[in-house]
């Protein structure tokens, strides 16, 4: 039995280190690299935005100058 409790406790110790030392969880290539990560992000991210809200907006400024054209002719007499 001492032996069976003697060897079960070497095994332990020696596969300790294996098993915390196993697949991380998370890729860790340090704060400074997640900072740049987040950075690229987000700047893709604002640059995407950015370009909606342009094409938008200058899609509502041609809509009102259209109908400003169209009511400025409906003024003067012509269609």
């Amino acid at each position: 039995m001492r032996m069976f409790l003697l060897v079960s406790l070497v095994l332990a110790a020696v596969l300790s280190p294996v098993r915390s030392q196993g697949v991380p969880l998370q890729d860790d290539r340090g704060a400074k690299q997640d900072m740049k990560d987040a950075g690229k992000s987000m700047g893709r991210a604002t640059k995407k935005t950015a370009h909606q809200v342009k094409k938008k907006t200058k899609q509502g400024v041609n809509k009102s100058a259209h109908s400003v054209r169209k009511g400025a002719n409906r003024a003067q007499g012509r269609q």
